[in-house]
């Protein structure tokens, strides 16, 4: 499987390799494993690079982050903290089990807070 979506034709490699991954039948995300810093390189010709270009986040919140492309580009731009906040704690603990001998399982900048988005939030700024 190869998923980027919206990938720029000037990238002119190769995706690093990925795992499919579907939730209830529905939407296929791709769970991307990598080993090397070059592999993430694809990441620069992405429509999600805009708002890091625009300003540097040290703190990134990422809601229902699928397979977790954007925590993975969140980190690759420069985000010191990201919380990844998914409304199945299925998808982080299959992300993390496919992730398991990849580099980016040793990734300690993420964190997975435990609880939906809208309860997250909430619990953060100490509101209902």
């Amino acid at each position: 499987m190869r998923y980027a979506p919206g990938l720029s034709l000037r990238y002119g490699a190769v995706l690093p390799d990925q795992i499919g991954l579907a939730v209830d039948a529905g939407e296929l995300d791709a769970v991307t494993l990598w080993s090397d810093d070059r592999d993430l390189t694809f990441l620069d010709y992405l429509p999600s690079r805009l708002p890091y270009l625009l300003t540097m986040p040290e703190n990134v919140l990422v809601l229902e982050p699928q397979a977790g492309l954007p925590v993975l580009g969140a980190l690759w731009y420069g985000a010191r903290n990201v919380a990844a906040v998914d409304s199945n704690p299925l998808v982080i603990d299959t992300v993390r089990e496919l992730t398991a001998g990849c580099r980016c399982r040793s990734m300690p900048r993420t964190r997975t807070p435990g609880s939906a988005g809208r309860g997250c939030s909430a619990a953060r700024t100490g509101s209902t």
